[in-house]
């Protein structure tokens, strides 16, 4: 999973609170009465390993929860140099990169035009010249989480080019 992810449980009990905990040891959030039904502990923007804690309000048992969620963290938002309107044969360089992150090139939300490996330096999908809008998520290694970079380049035609006339040298 990734950051921003809704984590819950299928089920409660009343009389028991429920404690998100993350790593083990931090506490996140308040704890939240069970209702005899699911319950979530809402969006969460933090890497890390999550469990649950189960305690009766009755006897102060204590009871964890089965399974684990792990939040894995979203690539770094670097930007689209050259954003905005610019003519067919502009470069498509991105101002950053992570290592282990793949980047994709994307033109009109439809195509993938071209996937690129993080070096942890900028990067160039080099010039383009189709128009269209070209915008580039970055997939993030093994945890597979997407992030959008921040701009778009949207690529305009040149004018066409004419022979001019007459050719050649004229007296």
């Amino acid at each position: 999973n990734c950051m921003g992810t809704v984590i819950g449980l299928d089920d409660s009990e009343t009389d028991v609170m429920y404690q998100l905990r993350r790593d083990g040891t931090t506490n996140v959030g308040a704890p939240i009465a069970g209702t005899d039904s699911a319950i979530n502990f809402g969006l969460i923007n933090m890497a890390g390993t999550y469990t649950v804690i189960a305690t009766s309000n009755v006897n102060g048992c204590g009871t964890i929860m089965k399974g684990t969620a792990v939040l894995q963290p979203q690539p770094t938002a670097f930007t689209i140099l050259n954003s905005g309107k610019q003519c067919a044969g502009t470069p498509v360089v991105l101002n950053g990169s992570q290592t282990g992150t793949d980047y994709v090139l994307i033109q009109d939300n439809t195509f993938n035009i071209d996937t690129l490996s993080g070096t942890g330096n900028m990067i160039d999908f080099g010039p383009q010249n189709t128009t269209g809008t070209y915008t580039i998520i970055a997939i993030g290694g093994a945890s597979t989480c997407q992030a959008a970079m921040n701009g778009f380049l949207q690529i305009q035609p040149n004018p066409l080019a004419f022979n001019i006339t007459p050719a050649g040298i004229s007296c």
